[in-house]
């Protein structure tokens, strides 16, 4: 049961990214650049999913662990995107951000080719293989929660304000909810997939939404 859960949900991510990269492809061209690089990469992540859950050679797993990862570069990125979109501020520059997003990215793909990592079957061998971080890397995860707790605070913030979109907001309070709740069951000891997507899922379902209404501008 699990197995199917997974790969449904995996089918959903991968056609909600195809989506938002038809979307973003309609926005201003300041937002198009960095949105497209986002949701290409997080497309290449789950791609990268898939193939370690029909491969069974894990000799050249290992070179794709910048792109298994990508979602805790992406993910935050894609939060501020949003963020941008609804709060409405024009005194903030998305040049700013851009050239923000695409120095954090740089930053991870520099950590990350020094990073460790360590290939294993998922407890449900139907699942396939998984890539953890070694204990010395453990901190990046608690990194990333930290940072999806912010943008939750941040959303929060926006929540009553006059101009603010109200289905916007309350979709990314659930996306960061979702994101925090998926970080801390591993931590705690439970793994019944090999990712938890629904977090992923939602922040996509959110950025969608967003790019669809400044399409609508």
């Amino acid at each position: 049961m699990i197995v199917y859960i997974y790969l449904i949900l995996l089918l959903l991510v991968l056609l909600s990214v195809l989506s938002g990269i038809n979307l973003c492809l309609r926005c201003p061209k300041r937002i198009r650049i960095l949105s497209f690089t986002i949701l290409i990469l997080l497309f290449l992540r789950y791609v990268s999913l898939f193939i370690m859950y029909i491969n069974n050679n894990i000799g050249y797993m290992y070179i794709m662990k910048s792109i298994y990862f990508v979602y805790l570069a992406c993910i935050p990125i894609s939060g501020i995107i949003i963020l941008y979109i609804l709060s409405r501020k024009d005194n903030i520059k998305f040049l700013h951000i851009t050239i923000g997003s695409f120095t954090f990215l740089i930053m991870y793909f520099l950590l990350f080719s020094k990073v460790s990592v360590s290939i294993g079957i998922i407890k449900d061998a139907a699942l396939g293989y998984s890539m953890n971080l070694q204990n010395n890397f453990l901190y990046i995860g608690i990194v990333y929660f930290a940072l999806n707790i912010v943008l939750l605070m941040f959303y929060i913030d926006i929540i009553n304000s006059s101009n603010t979109n109200r289905t916007g907001i309350i979709l990314a309070v659930c996306s960061s909810l979702s994101t925090v709740t998926s970080v801390i069951l591993p931590y705690i000891g439970i793994e019944i997939m090999p990712q938890y997507l629904w977090g992923e899922f939602m922040w996509i379902i959110t950025l969608n939404y967003c790019l669809s209404k400044v399409k609508k501008k």
